[in-house]
């Protein structure tokens, strides 16, 4: 348990020190209109979404949006990014190989594969509008959210950094003039334990201060066994004890509100999660013919494949030469100001973000058995500061609406990556940097040509400058391989200019359709991690992706229903992709302009109410994905166009999810009982990108059947009791039994190809089994 006492008593005892603030007796609760929404997904009536930069109806935003209000947050509890794969449509969510600090974020087929610090995400990440640069920190917690919005399709002319495929945007509920109480305590199998707090007390009539906390911790789902075959004593490796993939996590949240006038408002917001936890990897498959098949005759005589798992199930027991670990810090602090100045509005938003990813030196157990085959271990750091300014506002009786911003973005991002390989017969040292600066301006208006005919126009000008450092080392031999400075100054400047233009129709208030055209734009970089000189001096090209969406937006009976869909085809272009390669010996991924690709799709949303106690919602994402150009180098030092014999990696051609919440029973002081259930299928997709079949030509690439992720269908469920009248206190409390995965699906999700070079090491990673649990809560 590395969540020390004290870091727990700091929290409570924040949440204590408010509550016992002034003015806790005559204030009023907000409890009884957010309980209302806890379990059914919201009202019946309108859902607003900032999804444009301002307040708008969901219904009337011309552009692909699914959001999740604070109530089915609460009811599926949802407050992590890596739980929300699947709510949206073609989207999709996992943690990264040998981290569960990381993500991998997928939106309509556009990925960043390779989680290491210096690399971008396709996928844009915002707390309260502020980026969350890296793969590397987008693991948080937040205590009490107001609603997450993912939103697909470039979204360049409307955000602070580029978007290439999408965005993913928390929204916290902010401090306010009503006192809030909220405390919750969960526990489940696996000894699973969370804890989760709340205060939101008006200081004064113009100052409101909420502090909120989340503490879980849970044994791992696979235990460390000694060595059954006694191979790891006969080398002299030592056995590890404990669990892995286990959960010990931190996270606190403080935001302050302060409204000096009625035209100026400021937020502050603290916001810090803590994780020390260990991560499960498995030895999935050994290469045939290669030098660690028994078979082979190359086989130089380590009995690796005696711990290869024979099938796509998690096991339950492993045997490691040491317990893997992923301990990480995420804070930031953010201050917004909002001036009110009559016909618009000015905003600032200035944040600064840190995060700490501690490994150990050889910490990261890769190879997954009792031999030191593969070790690492990142010692990463990394800072952001950015500054935006943005302008709204309506002219010409508000028939214009616009958005102009300018945005400043700084980060630093230096990883230490020593690796050790068989049984120590390779050590190297490896550090990697990459600094960058970025510098945007955008704009964005809709014209409303008549009542019911809107014309949107947006530009967006973005400057990215990038700074390269590499040191690679052989210790063993003591040669240095790489030794890039930041005195060398190795940088390239990457620019664009990016348009989006959407016709909107309003054929009623229930009726909207929309065409859309926008370009979303990736900066160039460097292969930071490259294990040679001329790889990580050569920077890869920006990629760009033009995409073409059509859409409609309805309700029917009497807004009942809900239908949404939204039909798209994108032309990327310079396509980035991240292919893992030995190089000098060590483990490297090079991220490669590929050429050209087409991505075409269809994704269809409902929500249904058909009687009051009734609830039902779903989607539907159908993805199809081809490489039209894919140049790449051969065995022989030739270029060819091998786009018919490679494919998208985290993109599946079907992704489904469905739920239902039935209340069975709504009384008055007993509360509100309702049954509630979700299922979520994704088709079968790849880990990494590789080719389709093997092909002599590049023996180094990974193929299909290596990086092959079975189709899944998670299931979960819940029975919750609501608004219980805790006497006449004012205190409305509830009780939950709940299960996640309920047909204990234990498939493989993510895998990773170490190649030829490696002895054709195949690692993989598991959804968690089935758990449950029971939750207690009030809310005052």
């Amino acid at each position: 348990m590395f969540l020390k006492n004290r870091r727990n008593a700091a929290l409570f005892g924040a949440v204590a020190a408010v509550i016992s603030a002034p003015g806790i007796a005559s204030a009023q609760t907000e409890a009884a209109a957010q309980q209302g929404e806890a379990v059914g997904g919201g009202p019946t009536g309108e859902i607003i979404v900032t999804a444009q930069r301002r307040e708008q109806t969901l219904q009337k935003v011309p552009v692909a949006v699914s959001t999740i209000s604070a109530g089915q947050i609460e009811a599926r509890r949802l407050n992590n990014i890596d739980q929300l794969s699947g709510i949206a449509p073609n989207l999709v969510i996992t943690t990264g190989n040998t981290s569960s600090s990381s993500t991998q974020i997928s939106i309509r087929g556009s990925v960043t594969t390779n989680n290491t610090i210096t690399y971008d995400p396709a996928v844009g990440l915002y707390l309260d509008g502020v980026y969350v640069g890296k793969a590397y920190g987008s693991v948080f917690d937040i205590g009490d959210l107001e609603r997450v919005e993912v939103l697909r399709g470039p979204q360049g002319t409307l955000f602070g950094r580029n978007t290439l495929a999408g965005a993913v945007s928390f929204v916290t509920r902010k401090p306010s003039d009503k006192l809030r109480i909220e405390g919750e305590a969960s526990y489940g199998n696996y000894n699973y334990m969370s804890f989760r707090g709340l205060v939101n007390v008006p200081v004064t009539d113009n100052l409101f201060v909420k502090v909120a906390g989340i503490i879980q911790k849970r044994d791992g789902f696979t235990k460390l066994v000694p060595d059954p075959y006694g191979v790891a004593q006969a080398f002299g490796e030592p056995t590890a004890v404990g669990d892995l993939d286990d959960k010990d996590r931190y996270s606190l949240l403080a935001q302050v509100r302060w409204k000096p006038t009625d035209r100026i408002t400021f937020d502050y917001t603290y916001d810090r999660s803590e994780t020390r936890e260990h991560p499960f990897t498995s030895l999935y498959a050994i290469g045939k013919g290669n030098f660690l098949d028994p078979d082979s005759p190359f086989y130089i005589g380590i009995p690796v494949y005696l711990y290869v798992v024979p099938n796509d199930n998690r096991p339950k027991t492993t045997s490691n030469n040491l317990r893997s670990r992923d301990f990480s810090t995420v804070y930031g602090h953010s201050l917004t100001g909002t001036f009110d100045l009559g016909p618009a509005t000015l905003k600032s938003i200035t944040a600064y973000r840190k995060v700490k990813v501690d490994q150990a030196p050889l910490g990261n157990d890769i190879d997954g058995t009792p031999l030191s085959m593969a070790l690492g271990g990142f010692d990463n750091r990394y800072t952001q500061f950015s500054q935006e300014v943005q302008l709204t506002g309506n002219l010409f009786d508000d028939r214009l609406s616009y958005v102009v911003g300018g945005y400043y973005y700084k980060d630093n991002a230096q990883g230490d990556d020593p690796q050790y390989y068989f049984l120590g017969g390779s050590q190297l040292e490896t550090v990697l940097g990459i600094r960058s600066k970025a510098w945007a301006a955008y704009g964005q208006a809709d014209f409303k040509v008549t009542d019911k005919l809107t014309v949107t126009g947006g530009l967006r000008w973005t400057s990215e400058r990038k700074q390269v450092n590499r040191f690679f080392q052989d210790l063993l031999s003591g040669t240095v391989v790489v030794d890039i400075t930041k005195a060398d100054n190795v940088h390239k400047t990457f620019s664009n200019v990016s348009p989006t233009g959407i016709v909107a129709y309003q054929f009623t208030d229930n009726l909207n359709v929309y065409a859309k055209y926008s370009v979303g734009f990736r900066s160039g970089n460097f292969n930071s991690d490259a294990g040679t000189d001329a790889d990580v001096r050569i920077p890869y090209k920006p990629e760009e992706n033009r995409s073409f969406e059509l859409g409609i937006k309805s309700r029917f009976f009497d807004r009942r229903l809900t239908l949404n869909i939204a039909g798209f085809y994108n032309t990327e272009i310079n396509k980035q992709v991240a292919s893992f390669l030995p190089q000098n010996g060590a483990s490297t991924t090079i991220n490669r302009n590929a050429g050209k690709a087409r991505v075409k799709g269809v994704e269809i949303e409902f929500d249904a109410r058909p009687i009051d106690s009734l609830h039902l919602y779903g989607s539907v994402g159908l993805l199809r994905t081809k490489f039209l150009k894919y140049l790449d180098t051969n065995a022989s030092g030739d270029t060819e166009d091998v786009a018919n014999n490679r494919y998208f990696p985290k993109a599946p051609r079907t992704t489904l999810q469905g739920g239902v919440d039935f209340r069975l029973w709504d009384g008055d002081r007993d509360g509100k009982l309702t049954l509630s259930g979700d299922v979520q299928y994704q088709s079968h997709t790849f880990a990494l990108p590789g080719q389709k079949t093997y092909d002599p030509n590049f023996p180094l690439v990974a193929t299909a059947a290596s990086y092959f992720i079975p189709s899944t269908t998670i299931a979960n469920a819940r029975l919750r009791w609501d608004e219980i009248a805790l006497g006449h206190s004012g205190l409305k409390g509830y009780a939950m039994l709940w299960v996640k995965n309920f047909t204990n699906d234990r498939k493989v999700i993510n895998k990773i190809d170490f190649g030829p070079n490696f002895g054709g090491l195949v690692d993989a990673n598991y959804l968690d089994p089935r758990t449950y649990g029971v939750t207690l809560g009030f809310k005052y």
